[in-house]
Parts: structure tokens; sequence; C-alpha cells
């Protein structure tokens, strides 16, 4: 037996497992990380991506699988002698099978949050007992251990034992153990002599025992230290009972608070999460590396970010004993976002605080929420976020919490700032959302109309809300198939398809309203006008040209779109819309545009393309005779600096290309269409056999003929002559 536990895995001093008959060693150094890692988070699955990346601090040699593989099997023999402390292989990644009891870091925290308990029972010198059991298990953490990982554990966990501490030498003061506490104190004082709540205990404890002197030397001595090591005086808590002991007040500690209320108010959760494995595994790595934990799951609408979170959430919430938190900050929807005096008085009411003792003012109200929860574990859920600044507030300020924020935008203030993970929420797979069908509809049907559900899955876009949307329609006798369904939602019309009747708040539409009605009026613009766009992707040139501005002005309205998750960013230079996205903004230009602005509008995107096919035609190949272009579509410059440039931009964007020429023809501007033609002749040449020739070469000619254009249809011809030479087809 180990503290009352048959077997411990030790990560507090040297790594390793201590029984009854002794301690084993983990092995090297590294081996120690590798289970020192799987440790932190029993019984949850790590990735072999992160173990490296927590290994070799996200610069591992080309050997370091092979080397991780072999360092899992050595500690699997370290590990035979106990039956239930196993590694096993789980998908991508490896498991320890243990109860948190069996490992004494999470131990020590068991013990510390069955003290608080104690305290709010009542029950103070069964609080100091556990809080000193707690700290009786301390050693340096992970000792030997290298690398950036150890080094951010080492202090997370030093953290949370001065913590441990600090909870226990108050409880014992006010057990009136002064003497007890001066003599314990007074050693872990000098080693972390700037840990102002040690300190402050202790000069409470030596004036309790009558040793005045001393106290005011311990206190001169840390305001000089606090002055010339960090440039700070003493804090208010320690300057008080300065203050104090200088008017010969007798110190006291106040009194325990009543106890505290436990709120639960995490949302009722889907019983089954698809597709987001990756993910999980990405937020169950934040339980290892300690706490304060601040997250940010960011996302365009109805990708699922809620359900994501509220999913781990409940999953966690056996970590935070002091309660759950959920509070949705309407950043959109409908009214007005939340304030962060509105969100407070909120929390600080699920929190126990009666209303009559929340201070109006909201900076009072944020130092009494973070005085409140400064000792307490508690998971916070802040859902549909708008800024940061309406987040900061809400962030608790002890070592104990962890904070989950989701969002539409990109809220990059609080990872610059404030240190949040960036967790971006994807799309799911065109797999996982035929998946998702097979869920939610049976997988019976699904397996019956595979290609139905497939259908279904790539009209909703890959996008969770869409999906359910659409599979509601299959539980009633609208669309007894899923054939007649993905019909119905492949029609132009299919927002409105993706619609809730009697629900007007659970359609696809109103979510992305919210995320349209947060952008400015030139923003809104572009938006709008990205749903001209014939091609699936685009750039800085040709989004200032739908709007008639110029790349350099366009660049921020781009960047707060792509904060808004409405659009993506594929490179440096390109971005994409997604479908359902693209069908909104083009209802929306319907809506708000008049219909020469949109054509407009799109002569001017062609004239971009036109211009950037136009030059790499001549750059590639300066020999063609080919069609002058009109004065009124040339713009000036030249964009490739070499032929390789040219080469690279026909190649990327020649199926682009072909979709902007068809669409130029249904948009009235048929004489894009042989002049596109016309450009890439010279690189279909060059490329003999290209499957693209025929059909772009008939389309120009179609359009030349109904102008009745002598050189564009004599062009157009040529084209097409050559396109079935060189395809050897000589008969159509």
């Amino acid at each position: 037996m180990t503290n009352g536990v048959h077997v411990l895995v030790r990560l507090l001093g040297r790594v390793g497992v201590a029984a009854a008959d002794g301690f084993v060693p983990a092995g090297t150094a590294k081996q120690s990380a590798v289970l020192a890692v799987l440790a932190m988070t029993p019984g949850r699955q790590v990735g072999v991506d992160q173990l490296i990346d927590r290994v070799w601090d996200e610069q591992p040699p080309p050997t370091a699988r092979s080397t991780l593989y072999a360092y899992l099997a050595r500690l699997r023999r370290v590990l035979e002698p106990w039956p239930g402390l196993q590694l096993l292989r789980d998908g991508a990644g490896y498991t320890l099978t243990a109860e948190p009891e069996q490992i004494d870091v999470h131990r020590m925290r068991r013990l510390a949050a069955d003290a608080q308990r104690a305290e709010r029972d009542g029950d103070r010198p069964r609080s100091a007992e556990l809080l000193g059991a707690a700290a009786r298990l301390w050693a340096s953490p992970l000792a030997g251990v290298p690398g950036a990982w150890a080094d951010r554990m080492r202090e997370t966990l030093t953290r949370e034992y001065l913590e441990v501490q600090t909870s226990r030498y108050r409880t014992e003061l006010r057990l009136d153990r002064h003497g007890l506490v001066a003599a314990e104190l007074s050693p872990l004082v000098a080693e972390h002599p700037l840990a102002e709540p040690l300190v402050t205990l202790l000069l409470l404890a030596l004036r309790q025992g009558g040793r005045t002197a001393e106290a005011l030397e311990l206190y001169e001595r840390t305001r000089t230290r606090l002055r010339e090591e960090l440039g700070s005086d003493p804090g208010a808590a320690l300057a008080d009972a300065h203050r104090r002991l200088l008017a010969g007040d007798r110190p006291a500690l106040r009194p325990s608070p009543p106890p505290a209320v436990i709120p639960r108010q995490l949302p009722s959760v889907v019983r089954e999460l698809t597709g987001r494995r990756a993910e999980l595994a990405e937020l169950d790595g934040l339980l290892p590396d300690g706490l304060p934990a601040l997250v940010l799951v960011s996302g365009m609408a109805g990708v699922g970010k809620t359900a994501l979170t509220t999913w781990w959430a409940q999953q966690v919430r056996g970590h935070f004993p002091d309660g759950q938190l959920h509070l949705d900050l309407r950043g959109h929807g409908p009214g007005e976002p939340m304030t962060p005096g509105e969100a407070l008085a909120q929390l600080l009411g699920a929190l126990g605080v009666q209303p009559a003792q929340i201070p109006a003012d909201e900076q009072q109200a944020a130092g009494l929420y973070r005085s409140v929860l400064a000792e307490r574990r508690v998971l916070l859920l802040l859902d549909n976020a708008r800024t940061a600044q309406q987040v900061r507030p809400l962030l608790p300020a002890g070592p104990l919490s962890c904070v989950l924020v989701t969002s539409r935008e990109r809220l990059t203030g609080l990872i610059a700032r404030d240190g949040a993970r960036d967790l971006r929420l994807g799309l799911l797979t065109p797999d996982q959302a035929v998946a998702l069908i097979a869920r939610l509809v049976g997988s019976d049907r699904v397996a019956d109309e595979p290609e139905a559900a497939a259908e279904i899955a790539r009209t909703c876009g890959q996008l969770p809300l869409a999906i359910r949307i659409a599979t509601a329609g299959l539980a009633g006798t609208d669309y007894p198939t899923l054939a007649e369904r993905a019909a119905a939602l492949s029609g132009t019309c299919s927002l409105a398809e993706l619609e809730v009747l009697g629900d007007e708040q659970a359609g696809i539409r109103t979510a992305f309203d919210y995320s349209y009605q947060a952008l400015t009026p030139d923003q809104q613009l572009l938006f709008r006008r990205l749903g001209l766009l014939p091609v699936p992707e685009f750039g800085p040139r040709g989004a200032a040209a739908l709007t008639g501005s110029t790349p350099e002005r366009t660049a921020p309205l781009l960047r707060r779109l792509l904060d808004a998750h409405l659009i993506t960013q594929l490179a440096a230079d390109r971005f994409t819309v997604h479908d359902l996205l693209r069908r909104y903004a083009q209802l929306l230009g319907l809506e708000c545009d008049p219909e020469a602005e949109r054509l407009a509008a799109s002569r001017r995107l062609y004239a971009v393309y036109l211009h950037l096919a136009d030059s790499a035609a001549r750059t590639l190949f300066p020999q063609f005779v080919r069609l002058p272009i009109p004065e009124t579509l040339r713009l000036p410059g030249e964009p490739f600096a070499d032929p390789q440039a040219a080469a690279a931009w026909i190649a990327r964007h020649e199926a682009a290309l072909v979709l902007a020429q068809s669409a130029a023809v249904a948009q009235g501007a048929p004489e894009m269409a042989w002049l596109l033609s016309d450009a890439l002749r010279p690189h279909y040449t060059a490329r003999r056999g290209n499957p693209h020739w025929l059909p772009v070469a008939r389309t120009a000619l179609a359009a030349a003929l109904a102008r009745d254009d002598r050189a564009a249809v004599m062009a157009s011809l040529t084209s097409l002559a050559m396109a079935h030479h060189c395809t050897g087809d000589y008969w159509r």
C-alpha cells in the first residue's frame, strides 16, 4: 500500500511506479516523458503525433516514430507486474488504463477538491487533514524529464501545489494553529519568497504568536524583493496585513464563506457525436497541460461548435467538482449581444451570490467574480461570443478553472493577449457526413440508398446543422426515400429546403443572417458580390474587381470575412466560399443589389480573368497570333515576371477559367467567352488532347455566332479545328 493505494504512478519526483515492494523507475528521460504524457490523462487516448510533439518539442528526429514505439514496448514491460496499468493501442493513439487515484498528481487534485467540500460543509479539521495529505504527495515534478512540455507541466503543478499549501495554512490559521503554521511555512516561503499569499499567511502567523519584529522584517524583505525583481509593490492582501500589524490590530482571517452553490448548468448533448474524434482528442490534451485552460473553438455557422464543446464538457465534468457554468453570450442571434456586466451578474448568481451583493460597477463585479472562483475548480462554457472584450472580464484569475469559448469569429485577441488555445472547427469529411446521416435516419436506409445519402451530404456541404435539418424532413411522409429528399435539396432553392417549419431560429438562412448582420456595409457588399463568383476559388484581385475597388482596400474586408468564418483561406492569396454560403450570398445579391450593378461587377471580374489569361498566353507563347483585347477590357500591369509564374498560374486556374467562360455567356458577357477561349488556345495547343478544348471552343463559337462577330467566329472555328486535329476527332 502507498498512501492508501496499492500501486501509484509517480509523476511528482522521479517518474515511475511505486508499490508495496518498492519503486520501479520508468526508464530513460524520454521514456519517462512518454509515461508522464499518458499518465496525465488516464483512460483517454493520446495521439501518436501528440506524443511525439511533447516528447521531442515539436522538432522530432526522422526516427521519432520508431523510437516512440520502442519506448512504449519497454514501458509495457515496466508495467507488466500490475494488470491494472496497461498501455493500449487505441486507433491513432495510445491509452494508459489506470484510475486517477492511482496517479499521484490526480490523487493530489482529488484530495484538494475533497478538502474544499469539507470546508464548505463546515468540517475545517477534516479539510486541513485532506490538504495535508495532498501536500505530502509533493516532490519536484517530472524529475529529469526534458523538454518544453515538461517545463510547462512543472510550472503548472508547482502553481497547484502552492495553491494547496495556501488553502492548507489558511485553514490551519482559522483553527488557531499559528505555531504550526509559522514553523512549517517559514521554509516554504524561503523557497518561494515571491508567493504573496504564503507570505501573508506567514506574517499573520508570526503576529498571532507575538513575533511582531519578525513579521515586520518579513514584510520589508518581501517588499524589497518584489521591487527589485518584479518592479511592483506588495498586493492588497499583504499590504493590508502590514497596515494592521503597524496599527496593532489583532489580525484575524475573514470567516469562512457560507457553503457555496455548485452549479450544474451544462446543456443536454446529442446522444453520440459523429466525426469529431480528432477535435475531442485535442481537447482531451488540454487537461494534462494543467490549468487554467482557455480554449477558443471557432468556425462557421452550423459547423457544430456548441455540440462539440458541450459533449466534451459533459465527458470531463468530473474534473471540475465545484461546478459547470454555461452562458449564451448572444454574440450572433436575435437581440443585442450580452454585455460583460449582464454576464457577470448571471454567473455570480449561479455561484450563489445574492443579487443585492452584486456590484453595479462592472469592474467591481469582475473583481468579486474572480474572488469567488479563486480557489474553485469549475468548467465555464461561454457560448456564441462576439468579441474578445465581451469575454475577457469573464475569465477566472485562479489556476483551477477551464474556460471554453465558442464563436463564429476568430477572436485573435484572446489568442494573442490571453493565451487561448486556437481550435478551428472545420466541415465534416464526406464519409463523416454520410455517417451522421446514418445515425440520424438509420444505417439500413443509408445502406439501401448510399448514392442518395452521399448526394444529401454533398448538397448540405458537409455542414452538420444543414444535414440535421435535411434529415429531419425524412421523419415524416413528405420524403419517403433518401433519393426524393436529395432531389428536393439539389434545386436552386435548397436554402429554403433547409428550414424547420414553426421554428424560424432553426434554419440555415437564419443562422447565416446573424453572421451577415454583424458586418459593416462595405463588408456586406463584398460578401454579396462573392455570390457572383463562377469559380470555387478567388484571390484579392478578383474580390476587388467585384466591388470596383483595389486589392489593397479589399484586403482588410477579406480579413474580416475570414475572421467571421464566411470565407475560408486556402493559401496566402487564395480563398473559397462554402457552397451554402455562396448560395446565401447569391440570394442576398438578388434581394439587395440592382441587376445592372451585379452585371457590371461580373464584367469587371471577367476582365480580371481575361487580363491574367491573356498575359499568361503572351508570356508563354508570344509567337501565337490572337484576337486583340478591346481597349475597354484592358487592365494595366503585367502580372507575371517570368514564364514559370505564368505556367503555374495557368495550371492552377485552367478549370476555373472554363467555368468562367460558361458563366460569362449566361451573365450577358459573350465576348468574354471567345476572348478567354482564344487566350487558352496556345495552352491547349501545347498540351495536345486537353479534354477542355472542344467544349471551350464550341462555347466560344456559339457566342460569336450569336453576336455575328466575324473575327470571333473565325478565331473560334480555328480553335475548334485545331482541337479536332489534336485530339484525332475528325467526325464531329
